[in-house]
């Protein structure tokens, strides 16, 4: 056997590293996150008796690496995701560089589909792994020690004597109470403002964008995999326990998917478990517009007294045209709907977003725009700036690569933003919006100070919450000046880009917007708010 098998070593550890990218600007002010992946694969072979550690690997210089592991690893595990794809390649290198005998595997999202393609461009890569990986790694490990082939080890593409082997993908996890909770490893080291939960694995939309939608092609049925209520809550009792944590953002691509329609129901089986147990929380769920179509009144005022204090939608457009791009299975007129069922209950809305695509026209940025300033996120200029991030499973590649859009052959390595816009001129409108705004998103911001509004309206009778709300009421004053000045300047910089604006006017607008002013009045009084609310939560919790 060449490479992975020809060693007489035990593998005693795994190590799983995350190659953390700073030089992506449209994702290095996210900083150190949780990863729910690798933290499923460290408590699951540790609870089958293997040693597994996690690395966040913040830089892949040589000095820096040799710090981080003391002794020579065995087994390293690395993880994959669009923004990161160079810096994992750069790490797995100096790896291979540092300790040549150390095996090597790499999965995550964005390897999927590539398996073969990864391991041909790279031979630092001993293997790649598909999907989910608990059970993988576990195998991977158990054959290795056993002197055995990886041949037929599902999941698993890998060499063998110069040739590449690709066994079929393994079927997935369908009992998730059987998962041991993940590991919170990165939040002991990289203390977290909150926590993830994970109630479910796959999803039911088709949005054509969205790499999911291989994952049910590759790995079939069942779309969606579900935790009992309990073990969802047990989970969340433990952490709050622990950790005197009580912000949670659940990772469930839309948190009343079921396979047989029972959503609602289950959901408010949850909702009433939280609420038997007097567990009082901060959660953060995903939903979609024609669930919130659907869904009875009743259910969002359940969600609320159980601790919800945002539902976040993916609208994604305000077009029509693009909506149906997108496969999304909603309507214009159902997404305002959405937004305005879960401000109606109380609760925060938060909405994906993407006013950008290779086939926007000056018509669906209209729209997009119009649809901000209409549904109350037109103060959010970060909104009219985001663009379509193209992964490479996504059906929509092939649309491009029909309609010659695609820059080079995009495949794993490939950026998501490398595509042409089929008018040149989107282009420019596109520069033009970022340019406008350059501050630092206000967005996450936003969401933060939607729920601690939620969590004051909530607890109106304690009156340190009535010194608070006024602060509301600035914060509102300072969103609608500035969605009215976005609007204006959105308004006008599409009007001179359709009619063939030279660069020097476009320039000149540019001098005479100054969008940026909104981030540090919205900085301060987001800080005046979240100092007050955050010490009202701890009093109510202790």
């Amino acid at each position: 056997m060449e490479g992975i098998m020809r060693t007489n070593e035990i593998i005693k550890q795994v190590d799983l590293v995350v190659v953390i990218t700073g030089d992506d600007k449209n994702t290095s002010f996210l900083g150190v996150n949780e990863y729910m992946g690798i933290g499923y694969i460290k408590s699951y072979l540790e609870s089958k008796g293997i040693q597994t550690n996690i690395n966040i690997l913040q830089n892949v210089q040589t000095e820096y690496i040799k710090q981080k592991f003391e002794q020579t690893p065995q087994f390293i595990g690395l993880c994959m995701y669009s923004d990161n794809v160079h810096e994992v390649i750069e790490a797995a290198n100096c790896f291979k560089s540092l300790y040549p005998t150390v095996k090597i595997a790499v999965g995550g999202p964005q390897v999927n589909n590539f398996e073969e393609q990864i391991l041909k461009d790279n031979t630092c890569f001993d293997m790649v792994t598909s999907y989910e990986a608990e059970e993988t790694y576990l195998e991977i490990v158990e054959r290795i020690n056993n002197r055995k082939s990886l041949q037929g080890c599902l999941g698993v593409t890998y060499r063998d004597n110069g040739k590449i082997i690709r066994n079929p993908f393994r079927s997935p996890i369908v009992d998730l109470d059987s998962l041991p909770f993940p590991s919170r490893y990165i939040h002991e080291h990289n203390s977290q403002q909150y926590l993830y939960l994970t109630g479910s694995r796959g999803c039911l939309g088709g949005c054509s964008f969205c790499g999911e939608t291989s994952a049910k092609k590759d790995i079939g049925r069942p779309f969606i995999r579900l935790r009992s209520p309990k073990s969802v809550v047990d989970e969340m009792e433990g952490l709050v326990n622990k950790y005197k944590m009580h912000a949670f953002r659940f990772t469930d691509a839309t948190f009343e998917d079921t396979n047989d329609g029972t959503g609602i129901q289950r959901a408010e089986t949850i909702y009433d478990e939280i609420i038997s147990r007097n567990l009082h929380v901060s959660l953060h769920l995903f939903t979609r517009a024609e669930i919130v179509d659907k869904a009875p009144a009743s259910y969002y005022q359940k969600a609320k007294k159980a601790g919800v204090e945002c539902f976040y939608v993916g609208i994604e457009s305000g077009s029509s045209e693009d909506i149906q791009l997108y496969n999304k299975r909603t309507t214009i007129e159902k997404n305002h709907k959405a937004i305005k069922v879960i401000r109606d209950s109380g609760i925060h809305v938060g909405i994906g977003f993407i006013n950008f695509n290779p086939f926007s026209t000056f018509s669906t940025i209209k729209h997009n725009i119009d649809f901000l300033h209409e549904s109350g996120f037109g103060h959010v200029f970060y909104l009219a700036q985001t663009r379509l991030e193209l992964l490479p499973q996504s059906y929509l590649i092939k649309q491009l690569q029909k309609d010659g859009l695609i820059i080079g052959d995009f495949d794993y390595k490939s950026h998501f933003y490398n595509y042409y816009f089929k008018d040149n001129k989107m282009y420019q409108l596109y520069l033009l919006f970022k340019k406008a705004y350059t501050a630092s998103p206000i967005y996450f911001m936003d969401t933060l100070s939607g729920m601690n509004r939620v969590f004051a309206s909530n607890n109106q009778d304690n009156k340190n919450i009535g010194k608070i709300m006024h602060h509301f009421t600035e914060l509102d004053d300072v969103c609608r000046k500035y969605d009215d000045i976005n609007y204006k300047f959105a308004n006008k910089a599409i009007d001179m880009c359709a009619n063939g604006a030279t660069q020097d006017q476009l320039d000149k607008l540019l001098e005479q917007t100054n969008l940026n002013g909104i981030y540090d009045e919205y900085l301060s009084l987001y800080n005046l708010i979240n100092i007050r609310v955050v010490k009202e939560r701890l009093a109510k919790i202790l």
